[in-house]
């Protein structure tokens, strides 16, 4: 197990800034752990969550008072992480090249933006009437091309990363 040796353990994130401290831990070039500053240790998680859903509860009162309608991505999002959403047969998750998030993370692939476009049509045609179509997530994940082969399958029916595509993503996520 490398969370001993970074100083990281279930529930802890890195911040962008470990990437490259990470490597070098791992190649030998520096010894660990991993410093505080590129930590988010799980109780500072618990933090950053308990603000995020009272942020969400202030909005959707304020929502509610206006007569808006509201589209909750962070709810869309957590049900996404705990049950995946199908997509051309391929389950995506939010996890890193899960299909839903891009490289960074943070901005969500092609299909991440349609499950979260149709999230806005729907709540739209109910609320408004508006009777927008929606996208269809298939076609867009067909396109995508941050949707990897799925790892559910038969190594047989996978796709591979050779060592310049490890090498491509590597060298986005550390400059």
């Amino acid at each position: 197990m490398i969370g001993p040796i970074l100083g990281i353990g279930p529930g802890d994130f890195v911040t962008p800034a470990a990437f490259t401290l990470i490597e070098e831990i791992l190649t030998g070039q520096i010894a660990g752990p991993l410093p505080s500053s590129v930590i988010l240790n799980a109780a500072q998680i618990g933090q950053i969550q308990t603000a995020v859903s009272s942020y969400n509860a202030i909005i959707a009162a304020e929502a509610k008072s206006h007569g808006a309608a509201l589209v909750d991505i962070h709810q869309i999002l957590n049900l996404i992480q705990a049950r995946g959403v199908v997509a051309n047969g391929q389950r995506l998750t939010t996890d890193f090249l899960g299909g839903i998030f891009s490289l960074d993370g943070v901005h969500p692939t092609n299909t991440g933006y349609a499950i979260v476009a149709n999230a806005f049509i729907e709540m739209l045609d109910r609320t408004f009437a508006a009777h927008i179509p929606p996208l269809s997530v298939e076609r867009v994940a067909q396109a995508d091309p941050l949707i990897f082969p799925s790892t559910d399958r038969p190594a047989s029916a996978r796709g591979t990363l050779n060592a310049s595509i490890v090498n491509s993503l590597r060298s986005a996520l550390v400059h």
